[in-house]
């Protein structure tokens, strides 16, 4: 009776689909404007896979830019391991992490610890493509993938989705 009971406990839990994949359906994974999830930014670290939330994801313009850009942050009070990354530009389409904050382009970072301010691994190579940027919805979703090096180190950021990020439209920065 006992063993009864143990394997109808079993199939129970373990039977649950949100107890197998820690509550998210695949529909959640996909990252497409139908899903949803809410403000889910997910990635893998060297195929170690890292979810949480967006931090920020703001429309933002300096002064040495001609049109403004899109910040995007991911949470790092729910997970230590974060990405960030400035776009020059903040439509939907393909934007290249091969730039610089003094040229113009699109660039970023990871950081393994994000609370470690000292370490953190600058954007190398990479893209990010925006399928949607919804300024009245304020939804925002995409994919990413990039590298990062640091003194030597190389960290590969594979499967990265914004997965109906929630947009903060204001422009924020210096020469609005």
């Amino acid at each position: 009776m006992k063993k009864l009971m143990f394997v109808l406990l079993c199939l129970v839990f373990y039977g649950c689909e949100g107890c197998r994949t820690g509550g998210t359906s695949a529909a959640q994974e996909e990252g497409t404007a139908g899903d949803t999830a809410k403000n889910v930014i997910t990635f893998k670290v060297d195929g170690a896979v890292v979810t949480t939330t967006a931090w920020n994801i703001a429309r933002f313009k300096f002064a040495n830019m001609t049109a403004p850009g899109l910040n995007i942050t991911s949470n790092m009070h729910e997970e230590k391991r974060t990405v960030r990354f400035n776009l020059a530009g903040y439509q939907p389409g393909v934007y290249m992490l091969d730039g610089s904050p003094l040229e113009g382009g699109s660039y970023g970072s990871y950081m393994p610890d994000y609370w470690q301010r000292g370490v953190t691994f600058p954007i190398t190579g990479g893209r990010v493509v925006l399928t949607e940027v919804d300024t009245v919805r304020k939804v925002v979703n995409g994919t990413f993938y990039f590298t990062a090096t640091r003194a030597g180190d190389t960290v590969k950021i594979t499967d990265g989705k914004i997965i109906n990020g929630k947009l903060d439209v204001e422009i924020s920065g210096v020469g609005k």
